[in-house]
Formats: C-alpha cells, structure tokens, sequence
C-alpha cells in the first residue's frame, strides 16, 4: 500500500488528467449509444396475422387497439344528434369488431 500511495501522490496531475481524459472519451461514447425502442422488433416475422396488422397500421396510421374517436362536426349540440351518439355507441355493444373493456363497455 505504501508503494501506491506514493505512486498516486508522485502523479497526481496526470492521475487527475488520465481520468478527464477517459471520462470524456466514456461520454462520446455513451452519447452514441442507441436508445430508440420498437416493439415490431419482438414481432414473429412472416405470420400473416402480423403483417396484416402492419398494413392496417401503414393504411391507418393514427389508429390504435385501445380507442377511437369520431369527430362530428356542425351543430352538435341538438338533441336529434345526441340520440345519434346514443344510437351509435349501443351499435357498438354487440360488435365483436370492436375492442371492449373488462366490464364489457366499448372502448
């Protein structure tokens, strides 16, 4: 132990300036490091189920599997389109198309 603590006391600049110096090339380094996460890279490859989903999501880009909005436009604020909505989201109950939640609710 006395030999190294002399050693390192003897040295101490070019220590301290090796230890920057590696420091900073550990930086460059980790800067360049990837961090990017895509979940189609855990996806089989060539099942159809797969690529179907891929086409409906190149079609459909701003689609999801948990929830859809429809926007309805003009006077919305009419009972006649209220009764619309109503309409529509009972529609959507009995629709094995569309995604429910675990009380049985569409999305």
């Amino acid at each position: 132990m006395d030999k190294i603590s002399q050693f390192v006391l003897k040295r101490r600049i070019y220590i301290i300036l090796f230890s920057v110096f590696l420091t900073l090339i550990m930086v460059s380094g980790a800067i360049q490091v990837e961090t990017t996460f895509d979940m189609n890279d855990f996806l089989p490859e060539g099942n159809e189920s797969m690529k179907l989903w891929m086409d409906i999501e190149e079609i459909f880009p701003y689609s999801s599997e948990t929830q859809e909005y429809i926007l309805i436009e003009g006077n919305v604020a009419t009972i006649d389109t209220l009764i619309g909505i109503d309409k529509t989201y009972k529609n959507f109950e009995d629709d094995i198309y569309v995604t429910k939640d675990p009380f049985g609710n569409p999305k």
